[in-house]
């Protein structure tokens, strides 16, 4: 009895794996299937907030303001791809790119490329009020990059209140095309706020020259 049964699992297996062969030499099956394949595509590339934007490379400016406070910066890459701190007469003093924490900076370009909605609101009166981005969001954020093409483009993100389980912000992006506020993870909007940190500005390793210990003989 037990050889039976394990026989006719055997043989369900085998029809099921029959079935989905005869499905995908199906046209049709095939058709729906990457119609299914193609339609979460797009829903991954709507969840996207910037899917011009591929690389961290591509940010070469950006301006990050605490809104309660009034503290800002704003940071720009120098010819050579390093972050530096303009000179902003009364706002900010210049800070050359070896006092600037690169790494921090290349994470903040980086959370701009992997911003992604887990969920999205219309931005109405109401809603823009709800989550704490009227009326005035608690940050903003406005930064300068390039898209593929080489094509230079600004955007402009508005930071509110987290959600009740204090993991995600909402987010507004001032968008011509979209009126819609996201939910971003809170890690990845975070490495964005981290801007403000102290630690932005580091103090530079000074070029010490090695004593050699020859002694200088004074003049006669």
């Amino acid at each position: 009895m037990v050889k039976r049964q394990a026989g006719y699992i055997v043989l369900a297996g085998f029809a099921a794996v029959l079935v989905a062969g005869l499905m995908l030499d199906d046209p049709a099956a095939q058709q729906a299937q990457l119609l299914n394949y193609e339609a979460t595509r797009q829903a991954e590339l709507e969840s996207v907030l910037y899917p011009e934007l591929s690389r961290p490379a591509q940010i070469i400016g950006i301006d990050v303001l605490d809104v309660t406070t009034g503290t800002g910066r704003l940071v720009m890459r120098d010819e050579s791809g390093l972050w530096y701190a303009p000179n902003i007469s009364g706002i900010q003093d210049e800070i050359a790119a070896a006092g600037i924490n690169q790494t921090l900076v290349n994470e903040a370009a980086a959370s701009l490329v992997l911003m992604a909605a887990e969920q999205w609101f219309d931005a109405t009166p109401a809603n823009l009020e709800l989550f704490g981005l009227r009326p005035e969001p608690a940050y903003r954020c406005r930064f300068r990059a390039t898209d593929s093409t080489g094509r230079p483009f600004e955007s402009l993100i508005e930071v509110g209140d987290a959600n009740p389980d204090h993991v995600a912000y909402y987010v507004y992006v001032d968008s011509p095309e979209r009126q819609r506020i996201y939910l971003i993870r809170k890690s990845i909007v975070d490495l964005l706020l981290n801007m403000l940190s102290a630690s932005l500005q580091i103090t530079p390793t000074p070029d010490v020259t090695p004593d050699t210990g020859e002694a200088t003989s004074p003049g006669p």
